[in-house]
């Protein structure tokens, strides 16, 4: 991250700006209008601890790699800023190079740091390279387009015993995979079949050897929901079956959830209007279940979270293999230019 930022802020100075540091490691370039008004257009820039598998020459050398592409957003942004330099619009523009998108989730540090009234802001956009859309084709939805989440860490304190003796002791090898079963029962009996909801389990850990009834076992999943009330509604849930769980096997059960980042909730007039710009080329598709911290602008100001697909269905983000063509960026640039022109026009 100290070398991704410090090429940021050299690009910047390059093209005559002067950047103003925001959150630690990113940058901030205010561009004065001829109203108070205010667009933001955003870029992540922190990459994963990955080890690239991807073979042509520019690949990553550090066990680390723009994974999500977000080398790709900082590009797009850095294009933008070179073909809008020099020039005055009616906005106040606010170009944001934001960190720690990955974790924790920078943009909750950045809205605590904007040197200005978030009600100035009248659209706040960002682009997401996204491999499972057509190369050049633009994707999102009105209203929720990304999911909430939250981490999940259930610890189940049994009560060792000789395998021989099993009667003596309280399995939490047992209780962990009851529960971790009943706990599906919320999705399918407890969820309206025509709402979207995740809980997931990725890790059940548990025992030490074989002849033993095991004390402890540690379960660790995500839940995940496209409206802040159903992501609540998960953990009420969630916790109640626990509740009753420890009663019937008379154990301790520990439940931590660590809330994530807000549903990316589109803002449907700004959907609109993008919709009027780019024609054929935005496609309303379905909502998908990634996080994003993006939510957090969305519950502030009105915003637009936009997918730029790069036409690689083979390949997906998060990735070893991530990679896209980089003839993308430049319609990336072209994207946030035409959002700029579509509110110049505007009275």
């Amino acid at each position: 991250m100290p070398l991704t930022s410090a090429t940021i802020k050299s690009i910047l100075e390059s093209l005559g700006y002067t950047p103003i540091l925001i959150a630690k490691s990113g940058w901030l370039v205010i561009i004065p209008g001829t109203s108070e008004d205010i667009l933001m257009f955003r870029s992540d820039m922190d990459g994963l601890p990955l080890s690239e598998k991807n073979t042509h020459d520019y690949r990553s050398t550090n066990q680390n790699m723009h994974a999500c592409g977000h080398d790709g957003h900082m590009s797009m942004l850095l294009g933008f800023a070179d073909k809008i330099q020099g020039q005055t619009f009616h906005q106040t523009l606010v170009l944001l190079f934001q960190p720690a998108e990955e974790s924790p989730g920078g943009a909750k540090m950045v809205l605590e740091e904007l040197p200005f009234e978030l009600k100035r802001v009248k659209g706040c956009f960002g682009l997401h390279l996204y491999p499972q859309l057509p190369l050049h084709q633009l994707g999102s939805k009105p209203y929720g387009f990304m999911a909430t989440n939250g981490e999940i860490d259930i610890t189940i304190h049994g009560q060792s015993a000789h395998a021989g003796l099993p009667h003596q002791g309280k399995d939490a090898v047992v209780i962990a995979s009851s529960l971790m079963m009943s706990i599906q029962s919320i999705l399918s009996r407890n969820t309206n079949p025509l709402e979207s909801k995740v809980i997931n389990f990725g890790v059940l850990k548990a025992g030490e050897v074989r002849n033993s009834v095991a004390d402890t076992a540690l379960l660790q999943g995500t839940l995940r929901a496209f409206s802040q009330q159903g992501y609540q509604a998960l953990k009420d849930n969630l916790h109640r079956m626990i509740q009753a769980y420890e009663v019937m096997h008379d154990v301790r059960i520990d439940c931590v959830i660590r809330d994530g980042y807000p549903v990316v909730y589109n803002d449907p007039v700004l959907y609109t209007q993008a919709k009027d710009v780019f024609k054929d080329q935005l496609s309303e598709i379905d909502g998908v279940m990634l996080a994003e911290d993006f939510g957090f602008y969305t519950e502030v100001m009105p915003s637009l979270f936009l997918f730029l697909g790069t036409g690689n269905p083979h390949t997906s983000l998060h990735s070893p293999t991530f990679d896209f063509d980089e003839v993308v960026l430049e319609t990336g640039v072209n994207a946030y230019l035409s959002l700029l022109e579509s509110f110049q026009s505007k009275p």
